[in-house]
């Protein structure tokens, strides 16, 4: 195959303004050959910037022999119904988050996949941010020691959602921020610290507005099987452009994200001490601060990871590589979405 031929199932924000880019980006390598969706506008609109053939139903895409691969981007309910559909139909799958919204479905998509060798990638971009992969790449040196301590918080704005959307449903979209958001956070938890061991979760509705039944807040806290601890926060009631910050904390020094800064990424290291004053931040006897340079837009961050994601499927599927998000991912961190909603609910700590 020398070029993937891509459908897209959902041209809402996230299919046009996250992920269509990316394709268009590399036409020596994709093209995106179909769309679908069942709103006129979105789709006409789509079909008509990219030259894709439009469809309203997904299962006539997935007829299509042009298609290759299929980029799903819809409501929660129907991440896992439709994966499995195209990998059935002989299709490479990369789906959006949450991967599905039960276990069950996670485990029969898992298992489509490796029945017919086709590609499975969970659309989590956050792990395609250069802030992120940096940290990563840090944790993975030692550059901190062993980490004891973790925390995280995602937000932003969104206000009170119209009632007819699927998003204030929660047996479409699963819950609110702690499965729409949350899920970064326990996947970057679980990439960068190590497994879970337990959770506690509290969930809260900021915004009373009726038409919004599922929880704007969440809090709670984490314990790895590494011995490490950790605390996580979502909102989607705070005013801010919308934003992550992640907080390592090891034997050795920290590492300090803030999406909000133009310079995301702080490092202070035990083995990276400076000993002229003027080239850092601050001294502590041998310890020093850094801030590695890292290209980053506080406005873009989440537009842009999600281009290199899809750029990153692409190769993996012409180049026959196991995409670095695996459907195993996707379903460790729904189970982890799945947990903290139990520990709310029962209003203790759960085991993982």
């Amino acid at each position: 195959m020398d070029k993937v031929g891509v459908g897209l199932i959902g041209a809402g924000m996230m299919g046009s303004w996250g992920h269509y880019p990316g394709y268009a980006e590399i036409p020596d390598k994709a093209k995106m050959v179909a769309v679908c969706d069942k709103e006129p506008s979105a789709l006409n609109d789509l079909a008509e910037r990219s030259g894709a053939k439009p469809y309203t139903d997904y299962q006539e895409l997935l007829k299509d022999p042009k298609v290759d691969a299929v980029d799903i981007c819809l409501p929660h309910f129907l991440h896992g119904r439709v994966a499995l559909a195209a990998l059935e139909a002989g299709k490479h799958v990369i789906v959006e988050k949450p991967f599905t919204m039960t276990l069950s479905e996670a485990d029969q998509v898992i298992a489509a996949a490796k029945r017919t060798g086709l590609k499975l990638m969970v659309a989590e971009n956050m792990r395609f941010v250069n802030a992120y992969e940096v940290t990563k790449a840090l944790v993975e040196k030692g550059e901190i020691g062993d980490i004891c301590y973790a925390r995280a918080y995602t937000g932003g704005p969104n206000g009170p959602l119209d009632p007819e959307n699927w998003r204030s449903k929660p047996e479409e979209a699963g819950g609110g921020t702690m499965i729409d958001d949350g899920v970064h956070c326990f996947d970057m938890f679980r990439w960068m610290v190590g497994d879970v061991k337990s959770i506690f979760a509290i969930t809260n509705r900021f915004n009373k507005d009726s038409s919004k039944m599922v929880e704007d807040n969440a809090v709670g806290t984490i314990r790895f099987k590494s011995g490490a601890m950790g605390i996580y926060a979502f909102s989607t009631t705070t005013m801010s452009p919308w934003t992550e910050q992640l907080e390592l904390y090891g034997t050795e020094g920290a590492i300090i994200v803030d999406f909000l800064s133009h310079q995301p990424v702080r490092v202070l290291s035990a083995k990276r001490a400076i000993n002229e004053v003027d080239e850092q931040w601050s001294q502590y006897g041998n310890i020093a601060w850094q801030e590695p340079f890292i290209e980053h837009s506080v406005e873009r961050w989440a537009t842009l990871a999600m281009r290199k994601e899809v750029k990153y499927f692409v190769d993996c599927i012409l180049e026959n590589t196991e995409p670095r998000v695996t459907g195993e991912d996707g379903k460790k961190a729904v189970e982890l979405v799945l947990k903290a909603y139990e520990s709310a609910k029962l209003g203790k700590e759960v085991e993982i």
